[in-house]
Parts: C-alpha cells; sequence; structure tokens
C-alpha cells in the first residue's frame, strides 16, 4: 500500500503542520521559529501499575490497556482541541500542548491554557480504570517565547522539538502541583492573572481554582492544515511500515524492549544558539541508532534537560540481541558526543512493556508504556557522565560485552536498590562462564568428541536450535573445557548489524542486500589439538 498524507494526519501534530509542513518546498535542512506561546504539560500517575497489572494476562490485557489509554487520551486530546490547544507529544506517561498566539494576545492563550488544565482536571482527575486502580493529574503551565526546532534529518527522519523558558516553566510548575491541581509559572499568572483566581505558592507559583471568561472571545476555529509529502519524515518507521502494510488498527501488544534514555548534560535550552548543538547531537545520535537498528522514539525537553529517547526490540527491528545492540549504540554515542565536547548521561533497562497505537483521530503516536521506561530514565537521572544499565541488561548482553558490576543504587519508585552494571568496549572470551546446569546429554557428546581430537581424531559438529535455548552457553562450556585441556581454540561470532551494499550496473548500490548471521548460526568454533 502507499502511504499519503492524509493517512499520517492524526500522526503529525498540528503544531509541526501549520509551521514547517505548509511550505512549498518540503524541509530539507534544520531550522528554528520563535513565537509567543502558553504550555501545558500533564503529568499522569497511574500507567505504569495498570499496564504491568494487565500485561500479566497476556494479548488479552495488552487489548484491554490499549482500549483505556485510546478512551482516555481520547477524552484529553478533544478537551485540549475544544479550547483551541494544540497538542504536541504524549511525552512518557505525559502530555505536552501548545497555544501560540495565532493572532490574538498571549494574556488570552495562557487564560485559554489554564481554563483547559482545569476542565481536564475536572473530568479526567481520579479516573477509574477498574480493579482499585484510577489514573490522577497533575498540570503545570507555563508561557512566553517558545522555540521549536526541526532537527535530524539523518536517513531522512526529522524531529519537533519545542524548548525555551516555558517549556521550564511548565515541568517546574507541574513539580510543585498535588494530585487534581493545577499550577502556573509566575510568568503564567502575571498574564492569565486577571481572569483567574488562585492561591500563591512558594517561588512566585499560584495554584489555579477558577478561570473566569472575563470578555475574552471564545475560541478561533481554525482550517485544516493540508499536508505535504514532507510528512513522512517526521513519521516513525514503525507506524509507517505498519500503515503501508494496511494495518492502521493494528492489535496491541506486549514486546521485550530495550530502551535508552540519553540525557546531554552541557546542552543551555535558552540559548539562542540551541540549534547548532542539538542538531551536532542529533547527527551524531542519529546514524549510531540505524547502525544498531534501534528506533527514536522522541525527544523531551523538561527540568532535566533535553533527553533522547530510543527504543531497541520495535517492530520491524526486533533481535535476540538488543539489549547487546543497545549497549554499543550507548558506548558509540558516548564516544561520538565526547568528540563534540558533549557530556552526557545514559540509562538502559530491559523488559516487558505495552506497545502500540495510542491516542485518537486528533493525534495519535506510538507509545511503549511500562516500567522498564522508567527504570532506564531514572538510571539516566543516576548516570551522570556515565552509562548505566539493569541486570536484565547485562545478562542479555554479557557475552557480547564486558561489562562492570557497580554498587546499588536507589531509585525512585523502587522499594529494594537497584542492581546496576556499566558497560564497557567489547571484548570475547576473557571470562570463564559460570558453571552450566543441565544439557547432560549434549554435553557428554561434545566431550567426546574433544577427546576423539585430543587422540587426532577430527570431526564436524553442528549445533542448531531456536533462538533463546542456549546455543551460546552450550558452545562457551565446550570451549572452556577444551582451554582446561589445552586444546588450541578459535572462535569467530557474527551480528547482524551490518549492513551491506551491492553494487548495482550503473555504480548504483542496493541496501536490501544484507549479511545475516541469524540465530540458528550465529557462533562457531574451531578446535585443534
Amino acid at each position: 500500500m502507499v502511504l499519503t498524507p492524509e493517512m499520517l494526519r492524526c500522526y503529525v501534530p498540528e503544531f509541526l503542520t501549520s509551521r514547517f509542513l505548509a511550505r512549498p518546498a518540503p524541509v530539507d535542512a534544520p531550522g528554528m521559529e520563535r513565537f509567543p506561546a502558553a504550555v501545558f504539560f500533564a503529568d499522569i500517575s497511574g500507567f505504569t501499575p495498570l499496564a504491568e497489572r494487565l500485561a500479566r494476562r497476556g494479548p488479552a490485557g495488552a487489548e484491554d490497556l490499549s482500549g483505556l489509554l485510546n478512551a482516555y487520551f481520547g477524552q484529553l486530546t478533544a478537551l485540549i482541541a475544544a479550547h483551541a490547544g494544540e497538542v504536541v507529544t504524549f511525552a512518557g506517561d505525559g502530555l505536552l500542548a501548545a497555544w501560540p498566539t495565532d493572532g490574538e494576545d498571549l494574556a488570552a492563550m495562557t487564560w485559554r491554557a489554564g481554563r483547559c488544565a482545569l476542565a481536564v482536571q475536572a473530568a479526567l482527575d481520579d479516573y477509574d480504570v477498574g480493579g482499585g486502580l484510577r489514573l490522577s493529574l497533575r498540570i503545570g503551565v507555563g508561557a512566553g517565547e517558545v522555540m521549536a526546532l526541526h532537527i535530524g534529518g539523518v536517513g531522512d527522519r526529522w524531529e519537533l522539538l519545542l524548548a525555551g523558558a516555558p517549556l521550564l516553566q511548565a515541568s517546574r510548575a507541574e513539580e510543585r502541583a498535588s494530585r487534581g491541581e493545577v499550577v502556573l509559572s509566575a510568568e503564567a499568572w502575571e498574564l492569565a492573572g486577571n481572569n483567574c483566581t488562585g492561591h500563591v505558592l512558594p517561588g512566585g507559583y499560584v495554584r489555579l481554582t477558577a478561570a473566569d471568561a472575563g470578555g475574552i472571545a471564545p475560541a478561533p476555529s481554525r482550517l485544516p492544515e493540508e499536508l505535504g509529502e514532507g510528512a513522512l519524515a517526521y513519521v516513525p518507521e514503525v507506524v509507517r511500515t505498519r500503515l503501508a502494510a494496511g494495518q492502521g488498527e493494528w492489535l496491541a501488544e506486549l514486546r521485550r524492549v530495550t530502551p535508552l534514555f540519553l540525557n546531554l548534560l552541557d546542552v543551555d535550552l535558552g540559548a539562542a544558539g540551541l540549534l547548532e548543538p542539538l542538531q551536532l547531537a542529533m547527527a551524531a545520535v542519529q546514524p549510531i541508532l540505524q547502525r544498531y537498528e534501534g528506533s527514536l522514539k522522541e525527544v523531551i525537553v523538561d527540568d532535566k534537560g533535553l533527553t533522547l529517547v530510543a527504543v531497541f526490540g520495535l517492530p520491524p527491528l526486533a533481535h535476540e540481541d538488543d539489549p547487546a545492540r543497545a549497549a554499543r549504540a550507548a558506548l558509540a554515542a558516548q564516544r561520538a558526543l565526547g568528540e563534540l565536547g558533549q557530556r552526557c548521561a545514559i540509562g538502559l533497562a530491559t523488559g516487558r512493556a505495552f506497545c502500540g497505537a495510542v491516542g485518537s483521530d486528533l493525534h495519535r503516536e506510538y507509545g511503549t508504556i511500562g516500567e522498564v521506561m522508567n527504570l532506564a530514565a531514572r538510571l539516566m537521572q543516576a548516570a551522570p557522565g556515565r552509562i548505566l544499565c539493569d541486570v536484565a541488561t547485562y545478562r542479555g548482553a554479557r557475552s557480547h560485552l564486558a561489562f562492570q558490576a557497580l554498587p546499588a543504587i536507589s531509585v525512585k519508585g523502587n522499594a529494594k536498590p537497584v542492581t546496576v552494571y556499566q558497560p564497557a568496549e567489547p571484548t570475547r572470551g576473557t571470562a570463564s562462564p559460570p558453571a552450566m546446569l543441565g544439557r547432560v546429554e549434549e554435553r557428554a557428546a561434545l566431550i567426546e568428541r574433544l577427546r576423539a581430537l585430543k587422540n587426532g581424531t577430527s570431526g564436524l559438529i553442528v549445533i542448531d536450535g531456536e533462538p533463546g535455548i542456549g546455543k551460546s552457553r552450550l558452545l562457551a562450556d565446550l570451549l572452556e573445557r577444551a582451554r582446561t585441556r589445552e586444546v588450541r581454540s578459535l572462535a569467530g561470532a557474527g551480528d547482524a548489524i551490518e549492513k551491506l551494499r551491492r553494487t548495482m550496473p550503473g555504480g548504483r548500490s542496493s541496501p536490501s542486500s544484507r549479511a545475516w548471521l541469524g540465530p540458528r548460526m550465529s557462533r562457531s568454533a574451531a578446535l585443534a589439538s
């Protein structure tokens, strides 16, 4: 099926459509625009425990979770549209919306954002999702000059990013809100206070209690913008491939994924020259994600700074060795950014997550929700200048990389300290594997062939089996036994990471030609006496 711009409309924010994609020429270079706007950040609590509970029910639970998420976000996006706001992105367990001035003054748009926030709290706070679980909201509102940047462009993949003081205001205001509350920054309150009432909090923040009309005109109607071909470049590959396959309403699913959270530590998000360092960082990281076949999910700006979120294991790029790919990508990104003089903090975690389309016909995104996402984000926060990963990532990647065990750390949301590791550069065959249990018959057969080799009889052994049943571990046990018997061994391995290009007539190259050492033949060894 050929993708058309209309098929992608709900996946492309109106904010982006009206400012970058409505131009006659397609976007072909990074850019930035500044304009006054109010911004609204809603943090939604309860999705993660809901996802974890429903995940225990398997595919049926994933479908139930998809229905609950779509019902909730459908109401939320409808309320924002009814108050003349524009959804920019679903950021983690939250939502970012904006009210650009577009002919009205900033005070009126800030009032609209505050009034919308109160309406959202009235309709969706303490939202019953069954089983004794409820969703709660905290909302922060900021206002001022917003910077809208489109960055990236590697492999024709662009990202929209909102930055500037209003984003930081909204994030910090949300942190000061309790469940069910709306808090305005001092700047937002100064603009909208004439038509609002609230309670002053420390630092000049104000808890909003009412937003009266006060003579402000009704929200202006907007004509739908026409999407151009450039919209494709802003839609993730996982969405494009599913839509192209005619799976616009694909089933929600539970997948084993490895998220990578990367925080840029030295970027000044309020600087006038913000575009250049961000584009340099994106130009460094995007090719690395392409090489290791991870999916860039989103770029987030909040009080923690600027964070790139990538996920390994999303369709159509899922692999048996995704934890190792993510760890290698993290090491490569750390090196590449270091060469640019940019420090970073990276967190990795591996586990099961809900994956699927979330939202409504007004705005929809491909969501990844689960405790594994929160853990990766928390490890990033605990890793200034380092890479930290959890035990599941370590176990999934230790046959490919060396790791250093670090003292357990406490992270928000975890009652017990979390065991963490730090990956190092790739190495093979430097450590003895732990004692192996089971596979008695297979090990006995291999030992017999090893004895025959010592006696001068050569032979060939093929270890064949489905992914994940322990072929690599069995081979590692054989190599260890060969070492203790002073049998010389040569080991080789391959990963389905590098893409080969085949030269075509006329000097063209075919990117579809790949060299795969698949899961059945991913390891080999030669032994000699």
